[in-house]
């Protein structure tokens, strides 16, 4: 394991941790857009197009993303 990746495996244990640091990065954000927001704009997707988000965690990131998706 990298040191940029050391301890993550606690950080993201579970889902309350997650959604603990989400609610954090959320508080404390200088970005104009949120994280999700931004990424969505950027893919190639096509209108009826499927989006697999394989990882660990609940996919409600992408709540706010669903607006800008076509």
């Amino acid at each position: 394991m990298s040191r940029i990746t050391e301890g993550m495996d606690r950080q993201y244990s579970d889902s309350e941790k997650l959604a603990a640091r989400a609610r954090l990065s959320g508080g404390f954000t200088i970005a104009d857009v949120p994280w999700f927001t931004w990424v969505a704009r950027h893919l190639p997707t096509a209108a009826g197009a499927n989006i697999l988000d394989v990882g660990r965690g609940p996919a409600w990131f992408w709540e706010d993303a669903v607006p800008v998706l076509p």
